[in-house]
């Protein structure tokens, strides 16, 4: 069955910040069968960005909505070059 997986981040515990004097500003990306949707960036977010009252929408390809990987990126948004912060698979099984 296809259909649309909704995706409602809320907030991240982050270890570490990537900026010495500036605190990062972070946001997602989420990718499922081949597409991406991203958040807008948690401006000042730092180790505790949140995202509440943002939701990303990707289509599922494939038929079933069991046993299928949704990939989560971290990155912080800088202003030359966007830097990552870390990455996760999940398997998503219900």
């Amino acid at each position: 069955m296809k259909g649309t997986l909704l995706v409602k981040p809320l907030n991240a515990v982050l270890r570490y910040d990537t900026r010495v004097f500036l605190k990062m500003c972070p946001f997602c990306i989420f990718q499922l069968d081949g597409q991406a949707g991203t958040t807008r960036p948690c401006k000042n977010g730092g180790k505790h960005p949140m995202w509440e009252g943002q939701s990303v929408e990707l289509q599922k390809k494939e038929a079933g909505f069991t046993n299928f990987q949704l990939r989560i990126e971290l990155i912080d948004e800088q202003l030359w070059a966007d830097e990552n912060i870390g990455q996760v698979e999940v398997l998503v099984d219900r």
